[in-house]
């Protein structure tokens, strides 16, 4: 972990002058390896975060829900669980539901845009 935050450091420092991206670029210019960058500084706390969703949870809001990827460690343990996800960037949207057609049965309900808000629901089985 330390040499974790020691290299977090130094590329905070080495982007000091640079200007700040808009959010949905930022994370749609890096979707191809948000899921690698993800697991390998993030799965330890995805699997901990899972125990603490109590066992008679039926539904979850998950609030800049990326690409779901948090959530495989909380549907191994609460498989039946109907999750809303809701994220500002169309793309990783995309990926979430891609993965979720590939993966489980799945309600999707999302919410997305820059500033009006527009709904889409998808249910696939």
């Amino acid at each position: 972990m330390q040499a974790y935050l020691k290299e977090l450091k130094a590329w905070l420092d080495s982007q000091r002058e640079v200007p700040l991206e808009e959010m949905t670029a930022f994370f749609t210019q890096r979707l191809d390896g948000y899921d690698e960058h993800m697991l390998a500084h993030g799965w330890d706390h995805y699997r901990v975060l899972a125990q603490h969703v109590p066992e008679d949870a039926q539904t979850l809001l998950d609030l800049g829900c990326g690409t779901g990827l948090e959530l495989k460690p909380l549907w191994q343990r609460l498989p039946d669980i109907q999750v809303t996800g809701i994220d500002l960037t169309r793309s990783m949207l995309d990926a979430w539901s891609a993965g979720m057609r590939a993966n489980r049965c799945a309600r999707f309900a999302a919410i997305t845009s820059r500033w009006s808000w527009a709904m889409r629901h998808t249910t696939w089985c």
